[in-house]
């Protein structure tokens, strides 16, 4: 049975957002602080929260104090509609450049696709 998650102000996001900041994979924190990968994908997923003396080493680890894990991140400023003020047909270029775009994007998965089931 799985146990109940301890009360915290913790912020997984704040913890992903630091790791990121100085370039350190999951894998590199974790190690850095001794714990399994799993566990700092749920402590940035907020499934779980460290404990009391694990904040004290992702703050040595990452320069940041234990009460800055504690402050969510401010929510993003609302982007703008592309939609305001254009015509149907700027719409529409707008759209299909956005397939054209994806497109490409598929077309370079499928080759890389086939050049790693020709490598196998």
């Amino acid at each position: 049975m799985a146990r109940p998650r301890r009360q915290s102000t913790f912020q997984g996001q704040r913890l992903r957002s630091a790791r990121l900041e100085l370039g350190l994979s999951q894998a590199d924190l974790a190690q850095r602080l001794q714990v399994h990968r799993a566990t700092l994908i749920r402590w940035e997923s907020n499934l779980s929260a460290p404990t009391p003396e694990q904040e004290e080493q992702l703050s040595s680890v990452l320069s940041r104090g234990r009460s800055w894990f504690q402050q969510t991140l401010p929510e993003p400023p609302p982007r703008p509609s592309v939609e305001l003020g254009l015509s149907t047909d700027e719409k529409l270029e707008i759209l299909l450049s956005r397939v054209g775009r994806i497109e490409k994007r598929l077309e370079h998965l499928t080759e890389l696709m086939s050049q790693w089931l020709a490598a196998r």
